[in-house]
């Protein structure tokens, strides 16, 4: 697991100055593009690197437990001064979450979030916006932890024990909880919250903006999430935004490749973990890139 001088994924180092003739691609999300528990090699950018070859450039912005509050600074501070002629955005149902100051700050350093909320009338108001501390988290997720959390395969044994063991009660407990009046009144200043934020990263943007749904594994295993992918689709359509939620696409994908036969280990097919998830995002990326670009299709990605 690698990072650049500069914090990107990878160890290629890039100039702020574009070479002549190369178009070059940002790719913008969370810790399922960024890939800390997946070798260098079989992470989307390397993948879309060697496809494309040298007329392209992927750079690789992601970054661990973010969301649209923390990636409109990672846009206007990191991807900007690249001159990027394209942001592939990659978006999960917890981007919510990550963007809505509903839970208190967490004071601890490694983890700081700038966030957002919206008033009465609808307009973005910032909670926590001390950006040299955001700049300091993105640093964080180099720690020894995560690269040992990789290299013992622990994740695996914790992903599979965490759904195993959760009970009927907790879930009975989940589900009152959501169908309280005070959480359905959080949920929609949430969701208010995100299209506010998406209408800004529209105004803010100097670039193409793809926008890509991706799945978690919990996404295949609940109907909960799918109100969540709807409100965000919603929100990406209404700001004007190019929105794509390959559902149909990536279980075609995965059953192709036999990926998810087994339920308990269904996280072969998440990104985080595996090098399964980020071939599929790979495959799809090339193909909105192919059309964007007007390019006949590229060699397959190797598996």
């Amino acid at each position: 697991m690698s990072f650049n001088s500069e914090g990107l994924r990878g160890s290629r180092e890039f100039s702020f100055d574009k070479p002549e003739g190369v178009t070059r691609i940002a790719i913008l999300g969370d810790s399922m593009t960024e890939g800390l528990q997946v070798d260098d090699e079989d992470v989307i950018h390397e993948i879309l690197q060697r496809r494309y070859g040298d007329r392209f450039e992927f750079l690789n912005f992601s970054v661990q437990s973010t969301g649209l509050a923390q990636h409109l600074v990672t846009y206007a501070r990191k991807i900007r001064p690249y001159d990027v002629d394209l942001v592939l955005y990659f978006v999960t149902t917890n981007d919510l979450n990550d963007s809505y100051d509903w839970r208190s700050p967490i004071n601890d350093e490694r983890w700081y979030h700038p966030t957002y909320t919206v008033d009465d009338e609808g307009r973005l108001r910032a909670v926590e916006q001390d950006l040299d501390r955001f700049e300091r988290y993105e640093s964080s997720r180099r720690s020894e932890l995560s690269e040992a959390f990789r290299a013992s395969g622990a994740h695996r044994i914790w992903r599979g024990l965490r759904r195993a063991l959760k009970t009927r009660e907790a879930i009975e407990r989940d589900r009152a909880e959501q169908s309280a009046p005070d959480h359905t009144a959080e949920e929609r200043k949430r969701i208010r919250t995100y299209r506010a934020l998406c209408r800004e990263m529209m105004r803010r943007l100097e670039t193409d903006l793809i926008v890509v749904q991706t799945l978690l594994v919990r996404d295949f295993d609940s109907s909960g999430p799918a109100q969540v992918v709807e409100a965000q689709r919603e929100a990406w359509e209404d700001s004007g935004a190019e929105y794509h939620h390959p559902v149909a696409e990536a279980i075609s994908w995965m059953q192709e490749k036999n990926a998810y036969r087994y339920p308990f280990l269904s996280w072969e097919c998440d990104g985080h973990y595996s090098p399964m998830g980020h071939a599929f995002l790979a495959d799809y990326a090339a193909s909105l890139i192919d059309q964007r670009m007007a390019l006949e299709p590229a060699s397959g990605v190797a598996e």
